[in-house]
């Protein structure tokens, strides 16, 4: 079956909510997207911090246990699986 490409959804985060710029939200809990795929693409200004941590594909002997961690980099994209912990 095909991708179904029609839906998206766009989370901004800040370092400083309450900024005149700012966005609501610092993080958000470990979740999974309900999603074929999902692609995580840093644009912001300068930042620090933001690790995206992945825990195993939900559904599978990996569930829950972390598998790796990534830092993003300002223009770098990471696609993965939209059932992974993340």
């Amino acid at each position: 079956a095909p991708l179904d490409w029609r839906q998206g959804y766009v989370a901004g985060y800040s370092s400083s909510p309450s900024g005149r710029d700012a966005t609501t939200r610092q993080r958000l809990v470990p979740h999974t997207d309900d999603s074929e795929v999902t692609l995580n693409l840093s644009l912001g200004r300068k930042f620090q911090g933001g690790a995206l941590r992945f825990w195993g594909l939900r559904g599978t002997r990996e569930d829950g246990t972390l598998v790796g961690e990534y830092e993003p980099r300002k223009g770098v994209a990471v696609l993965h699986a939209g059932r992974h912990l993340h």
